[in-house]
């Protein structure tokens, strides 16, 4: 099947460079605009300076600032952004603590392309129909 993304902006918060060069890899043919960034710290910088944004995947276990800690600042700054968790971890209570710090969408790693298109593919409509709007909100965070 094939996937048209290139409406979409993914930030992509993971600190493995396979797993960099997996996403970039898999993204390339849907024309999605991808930004690529190592720790939570930078998604949440980015996630501030570039409102185009509207969908990210952020690794749980990341060095500076972790997953879990990153989603929680930006879910405090806007409930509408959708946030993925990603995580080689996927038993019951990781998924649990994901969504309890405000992830909306949980993939397991090793990551199945079809699994990740499907979940932004929803994440896609939602967007179009909410005529959501990225806005700034996290500048009173930092």
């Amino acid at each position: 099947m094939k996937y048209n993304f290139s409406n979409i902006t993914i930030l992509i918060a993971e600190d493995d460079a396979c797993n960099q060069f997996f996403f970039k890899a898999v993204f390339k043919p849907t024309n999605a605009n991808i930004i690529i960034v190592e720790n939570g710290q930078q998604a949440v910088e980015h996630i501030q300076k570039n409102p185009d944004i509207q969908i990210a995947l952020l690794d749980i276990k990341m060095p500076v600032l972790d997953g879990l800690k990153a989603a929680r600042i930006i879910k405090s700054g806007n409930r509408n952004l959708p946030l993925i968790a990603q995580t080689a971890y996927s038993d019951q209570s990781q998924r649990k603590t994901a969504l309890e710090a405000g992830f909306d969408g949980f993939i397991t790693k090793p990551v199945k392309q079809d699994e990740l298109f499907n979940l932004i593919r929803s994440y896609q409509f939602k967007l179009r129909r909410s005529r959501y709007k990225p806005t700034s909100y996290l500048s009173d965070l930092t």
